[in-house]
């Protein structure tokens, strides 16, 4: 996949398309801390319960780009697109996937650590949360 990726990908990207990555990767997690704070109301008043803190492990630690990534390579291998949107699709969908890898999951036992969850040994206080 991560030669698809490359090969494909990068012919048709400008610099200003690094910038808009970024932007995106923004927008992707601010997207998700809203839609968990819209939703938080009623899940922590269901069986649920969940807390502001559970909710922010859930927006930092959840996936973004498994199906996202999937899709992405259907469309770079569509001819129904021009090649350039191809590559840009392909482009940003992958550049979140990379983003997230290298931002939430390297971060992640941090955020665990304010939040108050214990650290790796503690995986029984996430149970919850699944």
């Amino acid at each position: 996949v991560g030669m698809i990726i490359t090969f494909s990908a990068v012919e048709n990207i400008e610099a200003t398309d690094i910038v808009y990555l970024g932007a995106l990767y923004i927008g992707v997690s601010a997207s998700r801390s809203l839609m968990l704070m819209f939703f938080h109301f009623l899940l922590s008043r269901t069986g649920y319960g969940t807390t502001w803190q559970s909710a922010s492990v859930l927006m930092w630690g959840a996936l973004r780009g498994a199906v996202s990534l999937a899709l992405a390579l259907q469309v770079n291998h569509n001819a129904g697109f021009c090649q350039a949107m191809r590559s840009k699709i392909l482009f940003f969908v992958s550049g979140i996937v990379v983003l997230t890898l290298l931002i939430n999951s390297t971060t992640f036992n941090k955020i665990l650590s304010i939040l108050g969850f214990p650290g790796r040994n503690g995986h029984s206080a996430l149970i919850p949360l699944l």
